[in-house]
């Protein structure tokens, strides 16, 4: 039997799921696992605009009991904690004793989309608003986040008065031991109710719901410290479950990021540009919680992975179609020079998900000339378009270049590091990687890790 002590680390991902094991003693990782995320229990398209995104409740708790119990029990270590972090904006309808009444529905649902045009309850919502939406939450509207969701949920479906909303994290913690009816401010942000100034749900938002739809809406206590929300009982043993982190900002934080001084460029399946403690104000930055009371400023949705694999399956059907199997234009990705990149010609529009960032009517190709329609030019510029949108973004934010580095994380640039090369080349900037030890998650994860160590006093209020 293992005489170490260890914290099991959890990215609930939006793409995968991964865990690994933190040595307390010597901060060194081992025994790394992933696993593709649960798949779609609804696979057919509402219309062009609206499909439905929902998750089994019953296998993400199995997907967690069974990676608890294969380090816990099968390989026998000593885990003293378990830490989480989670994809955000997806969310779960309870009643007010935790009982799911929906399954987990996630962040790429847009069902408020349904209908047309200005019928659809998306319309609605930023109808009535947008005129003050962000400057509560500071968000902006989209069709997939919870509030909007909800709304339309709670117009289309029998759900008691009151009802709870809550996040995957949450969830979790239902599915464990003495859990404790709280959740993190970051996950409570990505639920789309969360008043920033006042650290707790909008009532404005809540009575809007009320009156709109007749359903009222609870939520759990919402903590920034990062604190015990369950206990996992294996044999004489408690184990402390902390609450569930977002995934966005334990990135940044795993990233290596500093207040004021570097911008975060985090690339996945999907990607934000963000600052912590940006004190200039521009109309384009959002705002998010992140650790320790401080701030991130943000944009996010930017088309990243999600978007290219819409590429990468068009291009995989039409291989298919000519009788070629398990080729992988990904792999072709990982090939291309910087050469390749710069000097690709097609002029392409990734935006393809209503909601995400520059959203308008869809994703485009143009300036097509004879000649250039090649797989090698399509592959460039398909990447030139995803890393030029971060430089553009960051010439906005930061016209000045009062910050001088950029750190660059996510599974994206891992696979295809020539993006990191790209940006610092038409940026000017100082491009720094991501911790390559572990994915910047499970890095964000160890330093949340050592400031539980670090803080007996919240170990201490727990016990008693």
């Amino acid at each position: 039997m293992s005489l170490q002590r260890y914290a099991l680390l959890l990215d609930f991902g939006a793409s995968r799921i991964k865990s690994i094991l933190l040595d307390l003693s010597t901060g060194e990782f081992s025994h790394p696992q992933s696993q593709p995320t649960s798949p779609n229990l609804v696979q057919a398209q509402l219309s062009e605009k609206a499909q439905k995104y929902e998750v089994s409740l019953d296998t993400i708790k199995s997907t967690f009991l069974g990676l608890c119990k294969t380090y816990i029990q099968d390989l026998n270590f000593s885990v003293e904690k378990i830490l989480i972090c989670s994809e955000m904006h997806g969310f779960i309808v309870t009643d007010e004793n935790n009982k799911p009444l929906t399954p987990y529905i996630s962040w790429k649902d847009q069902r408020s989309l349904e209908g047309s045009g200005d019928t659809s309850t998306f319309a609605q919502i930023s109808k009535d608003c947008s005129g003050f939406y962000k400057s509560i939450t500071g968000m902006r509207l989209r069709p997939s986040l919870p509030f909007s969701n909800f709304y339309h949920l709670a117009q289309n479906a029998d759900l008691p008065k009151p009802c709870k909303i809550i996040s995957l994290p949450e969830w979790l913690s239902i599915c464990v031991d003495a859990h404790r009816n709280i959740a993190h401010e970051t996950m409570a942000a990505g639920l789309g109710f969360y008043d920033l100034n006042t650290h707790r749900p909008s009532t404005q938002l809540q009575e809007y719901i009320l009156e709109r739809t007749g359903k009222r809406v609870a939520f759990n206590e919402v903590t920034e410290a990062v604190v015990p929300s369950a206990t996992m009982k294996y044999r004489q043993k408690q184990i402390p479950v902390y609450l569930g982190v977002g995934d966005h900002p334990c990135a940044v934080l795993g990233a290596g990021n500093l207040p004021s001084k570097t911008i975060s460029v985090n690339i996945g399946t999907g990607s934000q540009v963000s600052i912590i403690d940006y004190p200039n104000k521009v109309e384009i930055l959002e705002y998010r919680p992140y650790f320790e009371g401080r701030r991130l400023a943000t944009i996010t949705h930017i088309p990243a992975g999600r978007a290219l694999n819409v590429c990468m399956v068009f291009l995989e059907d039409i291989a298919k179609a000519c009788g070629v199997n398990n080729l992988s234009f990904w792999d072709i990705l990982t090939t291309l020079s910087m050469e390749d990149i710069l000097n690709s010609t097609l002029k392409m529009n990734l935006s393809f998900f209503p909601g995400g960032w520059n959203y308008s009517s869809g994703g485009s190709i143009q300036e097509i000339q004879e000649g250039s329609l090649s797989l090698k030019n399509y592959l460039a510029s398909l990447i030139r378009t995803l890393a030029y949108q971060y430089c553009d973004l960051i010439e906005k934010i930061d016209p000045d270049h009062v910050l001088k580095q950029i750190i660059v994380s996510g599974g994206i640039p891992q696979k295809i590091p020539v993006i990191s090369g790209v940006i610092a080349n038409v940026t000017g900037r100082e491009v720094k990687q991501g911790h390559a030890t572990a994915d910047e998650t499970l890095e964000g994860l160890k330093n949340l890790s050592t400031m539980t160590q670090e803080n007996q006093k919240l170990q201490a209020k727990w016990e008693t």
